[in-house]
């Protein structure tokens, strides 16, 4: 996690061998500086999954040789049982998940000032990182792959356990948007609370290094009129965005290099 700053600010992202200019994101592979991490969570992810599963079976085991002393019905006398015995592992399943979720998007949102900008190669990457690390959780990721290019967000149907990482997956979506659909929904944002303003265009300059020229957008801007802040969030939903608020989404727009 903590090199994840320095592969979101860097415009290389970790490519197969069929990379090109238009590479989408289905080309990419892995951080190599995180796959030692996937390995270890998936190893604690496996091994709470397996000793709940044990248990389940235990219990059911226990349940079929006590039928007989129950007239014949295959109900433990204490229902609550398995529910308890299965909360050990799933605490700790579902804390690391939350602990990991809120350190990835400290570096989405840059609450430690350390990627106060970023371009869409490494957005890309950790866009694909936090994919896998969330399907280690049974997190469903295809309709975040096939969405607008590599950015739109994760369905609330495809999550389970307590809906782990849709706030850091939609943020991440957002961050990986393709530059032409990314530019699109900035412009409309700005449009909202600036509707007689001249637009700031975004220029590519030398080397591909991808350089803002203005186009700020303020969050004061929208809070002050209720009915543009629920448009600004409609457009959000609109984009598969359930998860992300306004003011993490504009800091996300104001920080990327289109």
């Amino acid at each position: 996690v903590m090199r994840c700053p320095f592969v979101l600010s860097s415009y290389d992202g970790h490519f197969g061998s069929s990379g090109g200019e238009e590479e989408e994101e289905s080309g990419i592979i892995i951080s190599p500086d995180f796959i030692e991490s996937i390995q270890l969570v998936g190893i604690v992810v496996r091994l709470c999954d397996d000793v709940s599963e044990q248990m389940k079976v235990g219990m059911d085991d226990t349940v079929e040789k006590e039928t007989d002393m129950y007239q014949g019905q295959q109900q433990h006398p204490h229902p609550h049982v398995l529910n308890l015995i299965q909360v050990g592992p799933q605490a700790i399943k579902s804390s690391l998940a939350k602990r990991l979720e809120e350190k990835m998007l400290e570096v989405a949102l840059d609450v430690q000032g350390m990627t106060p900008e970023f371009g869409w190669r490494g957005a890309q990457q950790f866009h694909f990182d936090c994919m896998e690390l969330a399907s280690l959780f049974g997190v469903s990721t295809t309709a975040t792959i096939s969405s607008n290019g590599g950015g739109g967000g994760v369905k609330r149907s495809c999550l389970k356990e307590k809906d782990y990482f849709g706030c850091l997956l939609d943020a991440a979506s957002l961050m990986a948007m393709k530059p032409e659909k990314f530019a699109s929904l900035k412009e409309v944002l700005y449009k909202l609370v600036h509707p007689d303003g001249d637009m700031t265009t975004m220029a590519k300059e030398d080397d591909d290094n991808l350089q803002r020229q203005g186009l700020i957008l303020h969050y004061d801007d929208f809070h002050a009129d209720g009915t543009i802040m629920n448009e600004a969030q409609s457009m959000l939903l609109a984009k598969g965005l359930v998860y992300l608020d306004l003011d993490d989404a504009i800091s996300i727009m104001n920080r990327r290099g289109l």
